[in-house]
């Protein structure tokens, strides 16, 4: 993999000068169609690491790219969101910073009713990691001690998990579980897929077993 200082490097003026091309990108995807099933991933299976969000959206409501600035680095935050009800604004649900940090949020569905309560003391709801991730931390470490010391609390209509990555090989998936929170790390074959199921049902099961 190349050195951190030519990925983040390649990726802040990848965000600044490519910021146009990757907004008609979006919104020819969102020309075309949806497909009724969100994926994200992230690869490292070369030199250099991708990563991808489908976003599967109803196509009543207005979608939304911003770039902003990241309050911990400085760095470019490019983010897409969408016209939601429940919050003023637009609801985000995927995000990238200058500095290589990724992550999304989607929706799941276990066929199961999702109930909702207050979040108490060093507890946090299902999607503040992506804004404290892309806004407030510094590097993956930095949001991996976020979610060890906070409890995640599902949002109830709809529940959601998240896919959080970086430049450098670090990957999870980030749900809430019965006991505490479930964090499935990235390891062979080199990347990470999430979708709208809870990736917690397959944990240690190889992907190609996965149906």
């Amino acid at each position: 993999m190349k050195r951190r200082s030519e990925r983040i490097g390649y990726l802040r003026s990848t965000l600044r000068s490519n910021y146009l091309l990757v907004l008609l990108m979006a919104s020819c995807i969102i020309v075309a169609g949806s497909s009724y099933g969100c994926t994200s991933f992230a690869s490292y299976n070369s030199d250099l690491v991708y990563y991808a969000m489908n976003f599967d959206w109803d196509p009543e409501p207005e979608i939304y790219f911003e770039l902003s600035t990241s309050g911990a680095t400085g760095a470019p935050v490019f983010t897409m969101g969408f016209e939601g009800d429940q919050l003023p604004g637009a609801v985000r649900t995927v995000g990238m910073t200058g500095d290589g940090l990724f992550c999304t949020m989607q929706v799941f569905d276990t066929g199961d009713p999702v109930e909702s309560r207050e979040v108490e003391e060093g507890e946090s709801c299902v999607f503040m990691p992506f804004y404290h991730y892309l806004w407030g931390c510094e590097s993956f470490g930095d949001v991996r001690e976020y979610l060890e010391e906070n409890r995640l609390v599902q949002y109830p209509d709809p529940p959601l998990h998240l896919l959080l990555a970086d430049a450098e090989g670090n990957a999870m998936i980030a749900e809430v579980g019965e006991s505490g929170n479930q964090l499935l790390e990235l390891g062979e074959p080199g990347f990470i897929v999430m979708t709208n199921f809870p990736n917690q049902w397959y944990r240690d099961l190889p992907y190609d077993e996965v149906s």
